[in-house]
């Protein structure tokens, strides 16, 4: 006889929780948040996305694109073939001020080779948000390349690593245990090193995720991405290195854009001067570091302390509210959340599609689809946020 089939049991969807591994040497105490000197951006009007869409085919490709949310209308930005690198989606960003969207080209010694059009390793380039206007910011040199461009909080600044070209490694001329730290004006002018690293920094097609121009006015980053390494707090006007800790990975240091809260044990944030925050998952700050949002997972990856769903969490105030813009198992597959500039907002990154949450009127709305989605295949993928600012509208 023919067995009877068992029905099968429900897959529980796969949310990747990062392991953490253990954190050793504690170096140094960051000095007191001295309020009246953080460097805030100029607020925001309002927020669009910007996202990138894969096509699914022989051909293949990406396609990216500017949404505003207010409007509705869709602008694609269009790369010349000296540009499309796989660094672009891991490297561009809007400036805070969203007058300039910022972004590195990286180009591996393969692509060197058969792309006729890349003519260097990497280059770090500026253009306004509807693409025009694309200007070379800084490029390669025989020793180095450019990356992990970011802005500072202001706006006013751009601050990139100079890492050793293999090819000048190999035979001697440079070091690969040496990387530059290098500060320039938003518009490529008085580019200057302000600090030397006695180290090698792991990037991923010229991006290191863990690299931030805090309000603090300082640059944080972890030299390893693939592998453990050091975190580095790097002041950009006098170029002292401070080494804060040890074999930690990006993940590890999670800190509010403030740096008044550290994401971790508490004998890490003690002995860095901080306070300790305890969240079920890595937190979405707000753009002043005022509020930290986060998902709650449904058991078995959640702990039954909090009904599962998106939660905002006031640090200054106390207190924590949950969203229920998306119902809890939507929200329990968001991949990231991330704050609008204006802080009215929070994008959550599904395998569905984009949606975004307008948290004064706790609703919610798939803004992006993902025509992928049944095939559980990434076909859409948010790169970041474009403020819009008073900035924009003066003459």
């Amino acid at each position: 006889p023919t067995p009877t089939a068992m029905p099968a049991e429900p897959v529980l969807p796969e949310i990747p929780m990062p392991t953490v591994s253990p954190i050793q040497g504690v170096l140094a105490t960051l000095p007191p948040v001295e309020v009246g000197k953080l460097v805030y951006p100029p607020p925001a009007q309002r927020s669009k996305l910007l996202y990138i869409t894969y096509e699914m085919s022989e051909k293949g490709g990406s396609h990216y694109h500017v949404l505003d949310l207010q409007t509705n209308e869709e602008r694609e930005l269009i790369f010349p073939p000296d540009q499309y690198a796989a660094s672009l989606e891991l490297t561009l960003r809007a400036s805070p001020t969203g007058e300039r969207i910022l972004y590195s080209v990286f180009f591996d010694f393969f692509n060197l080779e058969v792309n006729p059009a890349a003519k260097e390793i990497g280059s770090v380039w500026t253009m306004n948000p509807d693409g025009s206007d694309r200007r070379r910011l800084v490029g390669s040199d025989a020793l180095s390349f450019p990356a992990n461009a970011i802005w500072s909080p202001d706006g006013k600044e751009i601050a990139f690593l100079r890492l050793p070209d293999a090819r000048a490694v190999e035979p001697g001329t440079a070091s690969a245990e040496h990387t530059e730290v290098w500060v320039m004006n938003a518009d490529g002018s008085e580019q200057r090193k302000v600090a030397d690293l006695p180290c090698a920094v792991d990037h991923i097609f010229g991006a290191n995720p863990s690299m931030q121009w805090l309000l603090d006015d300082h640059i944080y980053l972890v030299t390893g991405i693939v592998r453990e390494g050091n975190w580095l707090r790097v002041n950009p006007r006098t170029g002292e290195v401070t080494k804060l800790m040890e074999n930690v990975e990006p993940w590890d240091v999670q800190i509010s854009p403030d740096t008044r809260w550290i994401v971790g044990g508490d004998a890490i944030a003690a002995a860095l001067g901080r306070q300790p925050l305890h969240l079920p998952s890595s937190p979405a700050w707000d753009p002043t570091g005022a509020r930290a949002a986060f998902v709650q997972f449904p058991p078995p990856y959640g702990d039954g302390s909090l009904e599962p769903g998106i939660w905002v969490k006031d640090l200054q105030r106390g207190g924590q509210i949950r969203l229920t813009a998306l119902d809890p198992e939507t929200a329990s597959q968001c991949a990231r959340l991330s704050w609008s500039p204006d802080g009215k907002m929070l994008l959550c990154e599904s395998i569905e599609g984009l949606y975004v949450i307008w948290i004064d009127r706790d609703e919610g709305q798939m803004v992006v689809r993902n025509p992928f989605a049944q095939e559980d295949v990434v076909g859409v993928k948010f790169i970041g946020w474009l403020p819009v600012t008073t900035l924009q509208n003066q003459p």
